[in-house]
């Protein structure tokens, strides 16, 4: 619970990074800045040393969900899962390859072992954790939507408000499923949740579900959308946290995640980490 509290208010507290110019209606998705440009503030991104002692993983990420997974300027993966993988990795004895994947393709191609963790703003759900190993929760980032404030004359402030309402949604989300048990909702499944956010500047969706931390940074960058956020998970639900996703047999490595996320979260490195993706 202290680790929630520590977390959602960086976010009130200082802002997300990127830039704040966006038009009102056709969006463009801000470019962000190169590792080289960040190397102090993000200095974990950084490949580590290679030894014929450590493993090498390969961890599959689909660099579309800024700021957990995105790619830099120079179309370098990079962002706060991608450090804080490379942190248990330096703490449990493996070095880390991020690998570029598309979002629909993570899961099978973990089961395949073509890549031996996929992390992407992945939340627990019951029938991953049945099919996948899932390592336990490293942080909070509960199930939310957003409107534009001033074009949405009803502002809804539960799941059941967005009943008659043209809803977007990305494919393959847990919010999908949670979304198709609202009466009368008008859903519109998309494979990128950029594309929800353009629909509803221009006045095609009503409202977009994302996970808090993502529209958080939407929020941030398009200040002209005058985006509120509801949240709708709480911090003793299993879904509102992310994890990270290896095979379910691979036992030895989801012992690893765990042990390392254990020490990160009680030393405080993971708030570390994501206060440097905080502009102050």
């Amino acid at each position: 619970m202290k680790q929630c509290v520590i977390f959602i208010s960086l976010f009130f507290a200082f802002g997300l990074t990127g830039c704040n110019n966006a038009t009102d209606t056709q969006l463009t998705q801000k470019p962000k800045p190169s590792t080289e440009d960040t190397a102090e503030k993000a200095s974990t991104t950084q490949a580590p040393p290679t030894s014929d002692s450590i493993p090498t993983l390969k961890v599959a990420m689909t660099g579309k969900g800024v700021p957990l997974t995105f790619n830099d300027a120079k179309g370098n993966l990079t962002g706060i899962d991608l450090d804080i993988i490379r942190a248990v990795g330096e703490l449990e004895g493996f070095n880390v390859v991020p690998v570029p994947e598309k979002w629909e393709n993570l899961f099978t191609n973990v089961e395949l072992g073509k890549y031996d963790i996929a992390l992407s703003g992945i939340s627990w759900t019951a029938e991953r954790a049945g099919k996948y190993g899932l390592s336990n929760g490293y942080f909070f980032n509960p199930a939310s939507f957003t409107y534009n404030s001033k074009k949405l004359t009803n502002k809804p402030k539960k799941l059941s408000d967005l009943s008659g309402l043209k809803v977007g949604v990305l494919k393959g989300s847990k919010h999908e499923k949670t979304l198709s048990t609202v009466p009368n909702i008008k859903l519109q499944v998309s494979t990128k949740s950029f594309d929800n956010l353009n629909a509803m500047a221009q006045g095609d969706l009503d409202v977009m579900v994302h996970d808090y931390l993502n529209l958080k940074q939407y929020q941030h960058d398009y200040p002209k959308q005058n985006l509120v956020i509801e949240t709708f998970e709480t911090p003793d639900e299993k879904s509102a946290y992310l994890v990270m996703v290896t095979k379910k047999d691979n036992t030895d490595l989801l012992n690893k995640l765990n042990s390392g996320i254990a020490k990160l979260q009680k030393d405080g490195t993971i708030d570390k980490i994501v206060a440097k993706y905080i502009d102050k």
